[in-house]
This record gives C-alpha cells, structure tokens and sequence, in this order.
C-alpha cells in the first residue's frame, strides 16, 4: 500500500512539473509552456494567445513573428526585452485596444504593416531603429508623435498622422514643420496625414517629391511646388481609392506649363479632380513671384504675404 501511495506521490509531482516547469528551446531559452507564449526553436514569437492586457515578451525571443498578435483586440500595452531583434509584417496589425509599446534596445527592423491598424496606440520609443518599414503607422490616429532616432537608416514611407521629430545626429534624415526630408532637404519624403495647414509649400531645396508623399493629408487643400522640382516619383497622393480621402484641390507650380507637363510625363501622379496653376513662386507663404499668363490672378488661401516686386513687368 505504501509503494502505491509513493507511486502516485512521484507521479503527481511528475505531473506538476510538466506543467509548471518551463520548457527548453534549442538554443537554450526558457519558455512557459502555459503562459501563451508559441516560441519557435528559432526564438521567434509566432504567436500569443494568453490572456494578459499587458503582455512582457520573455526575454530570449529574438524577434516578434509575422502577424503574432495581428487582431488580438485585448492587449494593451507590450514590452519587448533587448533580446528582440525584429518585429514581423502585421506582427500587431488590428490591435485596436493596444495604447503602449516599450521597444528594447535591442530591435534594429520593424516591417511593412507592423502596427497598422492600432487606433489607440499613443506612444512607443523606437529606441536603436535602423530599419522602418512600409505602413508601420498607418490608421494609428492616436499616435501623439514619432521621433526617428540617431541610428535609422532606412524608412519606408511609414503612413502616419502625427508630428515626424528626427534626432539632430541621425546621417539619413531630418525634418522641417514635422515632414520628413533626407538629410541634406533635397527629397521631401512624407507629410503627416494630420498635417495642419491648408496651404503647404515644399521647400526651395528639394528636388525629388517621394512616392506616397502626401498620401491622406486631409488637411492640406492646396500645394505649391517649386520649378527646381525635377522629379515626382508616382502617387505622390497616394492610390485613387475609398480609403484615401484627397482634400487637395490645387497645385500651384513655380514653372512653366510645358515644364509642368514634362515633370508629369508618364508619371502616375493621381492628379484627377486637381487644378494645376502654373507660374506661382510660393515660399513659406509668401508669393514671391508671378510669372504665369492668366489675367485675373487667384491668390491662394493660406499667402500671407506678396513679395516685393512679386508682380513686376508682368504684362499678360
């Protein structure tokens, strides 16, 4: 009788065991194996599906799989160690509660679509970033700003709404009125869709307007691009599509009409419903020069001033 209930004793502290005792991967990480972690042998996070609001991912996972948490409309808040390395396409894509995200230092790539779709995500640090995606940010109108650190060498148009902060030590980028530019201001890169003026005037230096580059800035009614512009890389406003409300009625050039449409040509530059002015020199809201040939001049909303001799020896 005793060598049973002793039997029964060790299998049941056998069985505890294998459900308390964490579960060893192959390279040597400690994963619970009831706490909803799905850790590959790889230590990538394929998935979640524990029941926390505010989930700290073990440290050991070297990167957050593709789609890991994508509609999991229950966390709130993430906290990733320094052990991550990357964080997959859509990894939190449709997490519509999640507010908070703590990025270790350790994250160096954020895909395409990472968070697209977080509603209430207000704040995260983007810590040692090199690598920002496509749409990481996109549908995310709570996000309060997005500061690029030193470290970040490559972004993908990241589709956000808020503010674009850079750090003055960052080599690749920076910004001016919270649009981002590569470093030296010679490409325009993105405007925030909250972007709040209805007049926006691409700086004098650029010469390249990116791809998506205004793509659902809401806001703005109203472009005026300089004639040292050579290139205007497609959809610079973004697809013709329902999910992309275009508020941008007219763009006022610096050039001629023939410049214009040779800037245009072959481009897919999603002008339908736009009107084109040409001849308008506008810098920093002031119409610093009127070269066009219409006869009644329509000065644009959101000109604070005309420049000195703005109008000079115009005959048309």
């Amino acid at each position: 009788m005793k060598k049973s209930v002793r039997s029964l004793s060790l299998a049941l502290v056998f069985t505890l065991l294998a459900v308390i005792t964490p579960l060893v991967s192959s390279g040597g990480m400690k994963v619970s194996a009831a706490n909803g972690f799905n850790i590959d042998s790889n230590g990538v996070l394929t998935s979640y599906t524990g029941s926390e609001t505010e989930v700290n991912i073990p440290d050991g996972v070297t990167a957050i799989g593709a789609n890991a948490f994508s509609g999991n409309t229950s966390v709130t808040g993430v906290y990733l160690p320094i052990s991550v390395k990357k964080i997959g396409e859509s990894a939190f894509y449709g997490c519509s509660n999640l507010q908070n995200v703590l990025i270790g230092s350790g994250v160096e790539t954020i895909e395409n679509y990472a968070f697209n779709g977080c509603s209430k995500l207000e704040w995260l640090s983007l810590s040692y970033v090199k690598n920002i995606g496509q749409s990481v940010f996109l549908r995310c109108p709570a996000l309060e700003s997005l500061y690029i650190p030193t470290q970040t060498q490559s972004i993908t148009v990241p589709f956000c709404s808020c503010p674009v902060s850079v750090s003055s030590y960052n080599q690749y980028f920076a910004e001016k009125d919270g649009v981002l530019f590569n470093k030296n201001f010679t490409k325009l890169i993105y405007c925030p869709q909250g972007y709040e003026s209805e007049l926006y005037c691409v700086p004098t230096s650029v010469k390249t307007i990116g791809t998506f580059a205004f793509y659902g800035c809401k806001n703005i009614s109203a472009i005026a691009i300089p004639k040292k512009v050579t290139t205007l890389e497609n959809c610079i406003f973004g697809y013709s599509d329902s999910s992309n409300k275009i508020a941008v009625k007219d763009v006022y050039y610096g050039g001629t009409r023939s410049q214009w449409n040779s800037l245009v040509s072959g481009k897919t530059t999603l002008l339908n419903g736009m009107t084109v002015h040409c001849g308008y020199e506008i810098q920093d809201g002031v119409l610093t020069n009127y070269s066009g040939t219409d006869t009644e001049v329509n000065i644009p909303d959101g000109v604070t001033a005309i420049g000195a001799n703005a109008f000079y020896s115009h005959t048309a």
